[in-house]
């Protein structure tokens, strides 16, 4: 699949600790609020499946702060999917302007047996999720 579809658009609240000295969100936060919307999507698979998703490669380009108070809206879409691997785009937008967009990010995610110790093919379950949107 070579479209890109909207698989979750979520909204966290910035916490007074996820600021770094300058007073702006921590760079770093934005790892947690990625995994964060990805656990939204795919908790209840790797609850029932011992088929694990890695993160095997990883791209943020910042291009505007977020400060606090303030919320996060992350739009997560799923690009590219193969046989063992997919990618996911992330949008980090404003609560005030669905215009402004403080950051992009884009994941590559590889299906892993834990068991094999190896790569393999993404399962069905999984599958699903990624062909829907909404």
């Amino acid at each position: 699949m070579q479209t890109m579809s909207l698989l979750n658009r979520i909204e966290i609240a910035i916490k007074w600790t996820d600021l770094d000295p300058y007073n702006h969100l921590n760079n770093s936060k934005y790892f947690d609020f990625m995994t964060e919307a990805r656990s939204r999507i795919f908790y209840e698979c790797t609850q029932k499946n011992k088929t694990q998703l890695i993160i095997h490669e990883c791209n943020i380009v910042f291009k505007k702060p977020y400060y606090y108070p303030n919320n996060i809206i992350i739009e997560q879409f799923v690009e590219n999917v193969s046989g063992a691997s997919f990618e996911l785009k992330y949008i980090f937008k404003s609560p005030q302007s669905d215009n402004i967009e403080h950051a992009e990010a884009k994941v590559k995610m590889v299906s892993f047996d834990p068991e094999k110790n190896r790569v393999c093919r993404i399962p069905q379950e999984y599958l699903k999720i990624l062909n829907q949107s909404i």
